[in-house]
């Protein structure tokens, strides 16, 4: 008889393997014991590091604390303080609910707990892998102060893959954040081997979100966005278009004040700041949200870094509604209209806010057009046109010399509607900017209520067509050769045939011929030649949701005025009055459309002190 494979692990080598399913470095220990300190009701807590929490992690706090019956029952198997029957799974307000987790720091540390409620005398704790739990009196205060010594000393194996002692700190440090950021009512200290490394404490939302999510930040930059849906609400605390990065790493995900990894939620951030950041730029934006705990599974991943939302789409969908709407309502007059750049960005950048450019346009005296009022228009009656037709005019006259009379149809008359005369200004009404001059094949610059101002005019003139195409259908020219379409598999194939209606809606016709897909038809104003740029856009593989929207940023970048192009200066002050009246003053990409200077800035930067 063959001798048995199978056995029985002895129970402290279980207890050992079962640990490190929670306590796999450092920061897991600081993790789960700031979550007993934050559920104990504590307004200030501590944490300590030495050799990278290796060699000691102490958290202390002021809560509710134990008395002695509960230090005997902490470390052993499951021992919990937030549960007491499975129901209390459907209505979880903690952050610690899976046990108190001690039981699995005593498995693979030296562990002591000194704790005392209030009106006692106190309690010690002494724990560790090899040895049974022990309690004896002690002197302490009302509170928990925890300590962790000599972590994974008797599991060498797991010890080597730790990394060095600064790497696991800054690790914890994160932890830290992550549990300080929602909680910005509690104040937090971390010390590293006896230094005061980071201090937070009381504080506003807003004020406790830039101090963890982006430090160095104004908080007078960031606002507090609320929104609300059935079973849940939450706030969008962001800096908005005026602050960004090139990653992910100053946006954060909260549900009922757990960070948690939802890259639905991550997204949803990302498409409301759709056509007000650059592309594959990322906002400052930390999403904190309060949700009914029967709608929510935490109980999916070991460290609760992960959820199960019952309709994640209505959080979604609330989220950015909310941050749209703000986004699209503009500031306040008086925000900083430009600052320097983020690390994401070159040293010295300048930027304008969320609605300087706009707030300028409206403080002018003829602003009260609602933006423009055609994308191409018949032309008008002879002895009917008027100077503001010369952005038009260019228009047209640049898609002849290119593309020859027939490729320009569709571009006959005005492209823009803003009255405003060659100064840049309605009838009778004083000139609201001083136009200065072209700069660099780029820029328009003109002067306006005692500040420089630089606009882009590809990006302005791109962001006025697109406004007008969103607000109507555009005219359509049928193509006298219908432009192919390649398509290479049946995912392709799919997926023209999903966007086939939204991209027609836009002006771009598309259509199925003998398995073989055409573009038969283009906005007026773009020529045969600008078929190629739905290749491009196809190739992108947007969203079907947002396919119109990027066709008709499409048919805007490709109708408008190019970087080089010499506007004459009627068509030149034209735009500037028109991008002043812009409601959105950024391209549809995200780019603004202007930058402005004031004169104290210039002064600085040509070192000049008056």
């Amino acid at each position: 008889m063959s001798e048995a494979r199978i056995r029985i692990l002895p129970p402290e080598t279980a207890r050992k393997i079962a640990a490190g399913e929670v306590v796999d470095r450092p920061a897991a220990v600081v993790r789960e014991l700031l979550d007993n300190a934050i559920d104990s009701g504590a307004r200030e807590i501590s944490v300590e590091l030495e050799g990278g929490g290796l060699e000691r992690i102490r958290v202390a706090d002021d809560g509710s604390g134990m008395n002695g019956p509960d230090l005997a029952a902490c470390t052993q198997p499951h021992a919990t303080s937030k549960l007491f029957s499975i129901d209390d799974l459907e209505t979880l307000s903690t952050l610690g609910f899976r046990g108190e987790a001690l039981g699995s720091i005593a498995a693979v540390s030296r562990l002591t707990v000194a704790s005392a409620v209030e009106g006692s005398g106190g309690n010690r704790l002494s724990a560790g892998p090899d040895r049974e739990p022990v309690v004896e009196p002690f002197a302490a205060r009302r509170g928990t102060v925890v300590e962790a010594a000599d972590l994974f000393a008797e599991l060498p194996a797991r010890r080597r893959f730790m990394k060095r002692p600064a790497s696991e700190a800054a690790l914890c440090r994160q932890v830290l954040l992550d549990k300080a950021l929602p909680f910005h009512e509690l104040g937090f200290r971390y010390l590293v081997d006896g230094r005061l490394a980071l201090r937070l404490p009381p504080a506003t939302r807003v004020e406790r979100v830039v101090a963890c999510l982006a430090a160095g930040e104004e908080p007078s930059l960031f606002e507090d966005l609320v929104f609300s849906g059935s079973g849940f609400s939450g706030r969008v605390v962001t800096a908005g278009p005026t602050r960004w990065r090139n990653d992910r790493r100053a946006m954060a995900v909260f549900a009922n004040r757990r960070r948690i990894q939802e890259y639905g939620l991550v997204q949803a951030l990302d498409w409301a700041f759709e056509g007000f950041l650059p592309g594959g730029a990322h906002p400052f934006a930390a999403l904190l949200l309060d949700i009914d705990p029967a709608l929510v599974d935490f109980n999916i991943h070991p460290a609760k870094r992960e959820a199960r939302f019952r309709d994640l789409d209505s959080v979604r969908r609330a989220v950015v509604r909310a941050v749209q709407d703000r986004l699209r309502s503009g500031l306040e007059p008086g925000r900083a209209a430009f600052a320097p750049g983020t690390a994401a960005r070159a040293p010295g950048a300048l930027q304008p806010g969320f609605d300087a450019f706009a707030a300028a346009g409206r403080a002018g005296p003829s602003r009260d057009a609602a933006g423009p009022a055609a994308f191409f228009r018949p032309a008008p009656a002879p002895g009917e046109r008027a100077s503001w037709d010369r952005l038009a005019d260019f228009v047209r006259e640049k898609r002849e010399a290119a593309y020859g009379a027939a490729g320009s149809a569709g571009t006959e008359g005005s492209t823009e509607g803003a009255p405003s005369d060659g100064d840049g200004r309605g009838d009778g009404d004083p000139p609201p900017f001083r136009y200065i001059g072209r700069a660099l094949g780029v820029f328009l610059a003109f002067e306006l209520d005692g500040e420089l101002w630089l606009l882009d005019q590809h990006a302005a003139h791109e962001r006025v067509l697109f406004d007008r195409l969103e607000a109507e259908p555009p005219v359509v020219q049928e193509l006298l050769v219908p432009f192919e379409l390649p398509v290479s598999d049946e995912a392709e194939d799919a997926y023209l045939s999903e966007v086939a209606a939204e991209l027609g809606a836009a002006g771009w016709r598309v259509a199925k011929e003998g398995g073989t897909w055409l573009l038969t038809a283009l906005p007026a104003g773009l020529a045969s030649a600008d078929a190629a740029s739905l290749l491009e856009l196809l190739g992108r593989r947007p969203d079907p949701r947002q396919i119109g929207r990027e066709a008709r940023a499409t048919t805007a970048c490709r109708a408008a005025v190019k970087d080089g192009d010499e506007l004459d200066p009627a068509a030149a002050r034209e735009l500037i009055a028109l991008a002043l009246a812009l409601p959105v003053p950024r391209c549809p990409h995200g780019r603004p459309v202007a930058a402005r200077f004031r004169k104290e800035d210039l002064f600085r930067l040509v070192e000049r002190l008056v």
